[in-house]
């Protein structure tokens, strides 16, 4: 490889910092608060009301999360309808509810499945987020390991 060749790639690889970006800074947002905003739509097991608390197996992984980022998670319950909206308007970092690959939604964003209970849409779930928030997604991704290949390999 010649000099210039070099160099180029060298130009190139340099460019490529700070990759993936959050279009709103949501990753950096958090860590800024101390805090990750998450909308809960109640949807036992995966999310219920426990008292006037959380619970649940995504909350419990929310939580998880939350301090593995080494932030809080401040969670309020809403409709699915005022979850989207306010994932869309990046009023929240997160939200779960049993959400699964079969609640298309163009406006939002959502994770590849973390838990498959068969080969059907409904039945790979999923976690939402704000779209274009790439380092807020990957690094949920990253927390949630590899994805299940089949409905055997499911949590």
């Amino acid at each position: 490889m010649g000099v210039s060749s070099g160099l180029l790639c060298l130009l190139l690889l340099s460019a490529c910092d700070n990759y993936p970006k959050d279009v709103e800074n949501s990753l950096a947002k958090i860590h800024e608060r101390g805090e990750i905003r998450v909308g809960l739509v109640e949807e036992p097991p995966w999310v219920e009301r426990v008292g006037e608390a959380p619970g649940g197996t995504e909350v419990e992984l929310i939580k998880q999360f939350a301090a593995d980022l080494g932030v809080e998670p401040a969670f309020i319950f809403l409709s699915e309808a005022r979850v989207s909206e306010s994932l869309k308007n990046y009023e929240l970092d997160i939200a779960a509810g049993g959400f699964t690959m079969a609640n298309p939604r163009t406006e939002i964003s959502f994770t590849r499945p973390y838990h498959v209970t068969g080969d059907e849409a409904k039945h790979q779930h999923v976690f939402a987020l704000p779209q274009g928030e790439n380092a807020l997604q990957v690094a949920l991704e990253k927390f949630l390991g590899p994805p299940p290949s089949s409905a055997s390999d499911g949590m």
